[in-house]
C-alpha cells in the first residue's frame, strides 16, 4: 500500500478520495485535499458536522462551494423504557422529511 510519506514532494496540491468527509492541511510542499463525497454515505458525525459541496483550485488556492440543498443527519440517543418507541415515534414526526437519522437506544 502507498503510504503519505510516500508521495513525491513538489506538488501544490495532493488530492486523496474515499473518504466521505473532507479536510484540507498542509503537506510536504503544498496541501492534501480529502475532498469527501457529495452525499452522506454513511452515517458518521462527522459527515453530519461538515457541509457537501464542490472543492475549486485555481492553481494557487483550495475553495470550497457549499451545495445549497443538503439532506440533515440527525443523531438521537434514548434510553430504554416502556414509552420508548412513543418518543422515537414522536422524535422521527417532528423532524423534515428527508432526514438521515441514526438512532441508539441504551
Amino acid at each position: 500500500t502507498l503510504k503519505l510519506e510516500d508521495l513525491p514532494d513538489g506538488f501544490d496540491l495532493y488530492v486523496l478520495g474515499h473518504l466521505h468527509w473532507n479536510e484540507v492541511r498542509e503537506f510536504k510542499s503544498g496541501k492534501i485535499l480529502l475532498p469527501g463525497s457529495l452525499i452522506p454515505t454513511a452515517v458518521k458525525k462527522i459527515e453530519a458536522e461538515q457541509k457537501k459541496g464542490v472543492w475549486f483550485f485555481n492553481g494557487k488556492e483550495l475553495s470550497f462551494s457549499p451545495l445549497s440543498f443538503q439532506r440533515k443527519i440527525y443523531f438521537k440517543e434514548f434510553t430504554a423504557s416502556p414509552t420508548v418507541k412513543e418518543e422515537i415515534r414522536k422524535f422521527i414526526l417532528s423532524l423534515e422529511k428527508g432526514s438521515i437519522v441514526n438512532i441508539t437506544v441504551k
